[in-house]
């Protein structure tokens, strides 16, 4: 039956939604934290059209669960590349990096975890432009290129979103001050996504906004780059200093201890998982771009009280496009 399943799907989105906003208070980082309820504010739309008595499977609703699905794609991403120590490597050196982050002082912890935390607001703002841009080209195909009522309200989320954001990339940058030529770059980065924010507000999404958007991003890159160059310098440092010194006894130091990055509260190390690859059954409806996104997230590792919120939601899109 077409409407029981329907009820069923809403139940499902309101209970995954109010699952990310309690799940948000278990991230110790602020930003994490951010980042989570954005993507409960993404899914807000959603559940309200599918809780009604003759649910909304529209492009709003559709558009709503996407939106949320990338925002924690991006939260999956930064997690591992934070687990990595914030620097690209290739697949299966996750364990190298975690023994070369076997210890450390907490100073070096903060910053270890500023730099995740500058990496999310990178991905945050590719999104919130890539979202803009869906905006504005879906505002077009109407008459006279005039915003309807959902389209206003996507606007407005998009503003605040550019504001926590903003948030998000100047606390980084504090935590990262000694880090030579990264408060600049943030301080621009900052006012460029303040000046986004209310350009948005006033529902203006067409390539200025996305400019402007795309310069604030082109910031973040040059701060993220930065900071881990720095961090690189840092531990080669230590490595030299250690080799010099009691390598034994610094490795004994390594052992035990908590990785420097911001976690889960209570994940322990190795305590991550894949989530079941699906081969794409449901995800018909969808793009092939999204398809890919999805597939692509769906193989990523999580923490693992996060894995079971991101299974739940590909269950539910891949329901949806059914």
């Amino acid at each position: 039956d077409t409407v029981r399943e329907l009820g069923q799907l809403g139940a499902r989105q309101e209970s995954t939604e109010q699952q990310t906003r309690e799940l948000s208070k278990m991230f110790p980082s602020p930003a994490f934290q951010k980042a989570m309820n954005m993507a409960a504010n993404q899914m807000h739309p959603a559940s309200q059209n599918l809780s009604v008595s003759q649910p909304d499977t529209g492009a709003q609703t559709q558009a709503s669960q996407l939106h949320a699905a990338q925002t924690l794609e991006t939260i999956t991403q930064a997690l591992k590349e934070q687990a990595k120590g914030g620097k690209p490597g290739e697949p299966g050196q996750d364990q190298q990096g975690d023994q070369q982050q076997g210890g450390g002082s907490p100073q070096e912890a903060q910053k270890a975890a500023a730099l995740g935390d500058l990496m999310l607001s990178r991905g945050i703002q590719q999104q919130l432009k890539e979202d803009t841009n869906a905006l504005d080209r879906s505002r077009s195909q109407d008459h006279d290129g005039q915003m309807n009522n959902s389209q206003k309200r996507e606007s407005n989320q998009l503003s605040e979103a550019q504001k926590d954001n903003a948030s998000i990339a100047k606390q980084a940058g504090e935590n990262l001050a000694d880090v030579p030529g990264l408060g600049a770059d943030i301080q621009e980065s900052t006012k460029l996504m303040d000046q986004a924010s209310r350009q948005l507000f006033q529902q203006q999404t067409g390539q200025p906004t996305q400019q402007v958007q795309g310069e604030a991003m082109q910031k973040l890159d040059q701060a993220v780059k930065k900071a881990q160059q720095a961090a690189e310098q840092q531990q080669q440092s230590q490595q030299q200093s250690s080799s010099q010194g009691a390598p034994q006894q610094a490795q004994q130091k390594g052992q035990g201890q908590p990785k420097p990055f911001s976690r889960l509260e209570q994940t322990k190390r190795g305590m991550t998982g894949s989530p079941t690859v699906r081969n794409g059954k449901g995800f018909a409806a969808l793009n092939p771009r999204s398809q890919r996104s999805l597939q692509d997230g769906q193989q990523e590792k999580v923490p693992i009280e996060f894995q079971d919120l991101v299974h739940r939601y590909y269950k539910s899109l891949a329901e949806k496009g059914k």
